[in-house]
């Protein structure tokens, strides 16, 4: 799927005629799986004569993009084809622009409906030619900063990943048995959220401060917990208690004393 921008028009639109892309439809999109303006059709088979050309997109997306490791996945990809530019969420869903040779440009558009996180589904996504940044280097994460009320999907729980359970069940994990595991690919969402969007001080984890172990895979885009909100263990993260007649039990004393009670 390649969308070159060119001046002969300003904004490309691509609406999945199904209502979604996920990652179990891991195919080469056909060009009948979007809708396009007149004008967009016509070039998408077109190539550009000079494949070093330098340009500037910003992407819009709407769709489940908030909490579900969107942000994390669309820098990794950029980095991997050598774009510059960020990435955050905004009032509708998220938004990205990218910056480097226009063939790489091309790649980045083609890849990213087709390798996305598990709990990701955008049902549509825009493309606007931008002016190129003198100063532009390296691709970054920034901050959620909303003007207009969000209209953005709010992601659901899922249940524990066949990563995190194989962490769980691993005697020598640093989560061996830490009931509150999770990463970018599962574990709460809207049962933890207070307010939108979905970002870490939006959410109960925001009591519990990362430590040193948990803010290094946070910042490490290579982790699967590249920045994951919900991410935490049992130095830093949430506890389990159980609270009764005879006093108070933490950890797996108090998992065990609970499945006796019940």
């Amino acid at each position: 799927l390649s969308l070159p921008v060119g001046p002969e028009f300003a904004r490309t639109e691509l609406q999945s005629s199904t209502s979604l892309i996920h990652p179990s439809q891991r195919r080469q999109l056909a060009v009948d799986d979007y809708e396009f303006q007149p004008q967009s059709r016509s070039l998408l088979n077109s190539a550009y004569a000079n494949s070093s050309l330098r340009v500037r997109r910003r992407l819009s997306f709407t769709g489940t993009v908030q909490g579900v490791g969107f942000r994390p996945y669309v820098a990794t990809l950029a980095r991997s084809f050598g774009l510059s530019g960020s990435v955050g969420n905004d009032f509708s869903g998220a938004w990205c622009e990218v910056e480097g040779e226009q063939i790489s440009v091309d790649k980045f558009l083609e890849q990213l409906p087709l390798r996305l996180p598990p709990l990701a589904q955008i049902t549509r996504m825009s493309v606007d030619e931008q002016e190129l940044e003198s100063n532009s280097d390296g691709f970054e994460i920034v901050d959620s900063v909303f003007e207009r009320p969000i209209q953005s999907s709010i992601p659901v729980d899922a249940r524990i990943c066949k990563a995190c359970l194989s962490e769980l069940r691993d005697s020598k994990n640093r989560r061996y048995r830490y009931p509150f595991i999770t990463c970018a690919d599962c574990g709460p969402r809207y049962t933890i959220l207070s307010s939108v969007p979905f970002d870490r001080e939006n959410t109960t984890m925001r009591e519990f401060q990362m430590c040193r172990e948990c803010t290094a895979e946070y910042e490490d885009p290579a982790d699967r917990r590249f920045h994951a909100q919900t991410i935490s263990c049992s130095i830093c993260g949430p506890r389990l208690e159980l609270r009764g007649p005879v006093g108070t039990t933490t950890g797996s004393d108090a998992l065990e004393q609970g499945i006796n009670i019940l």
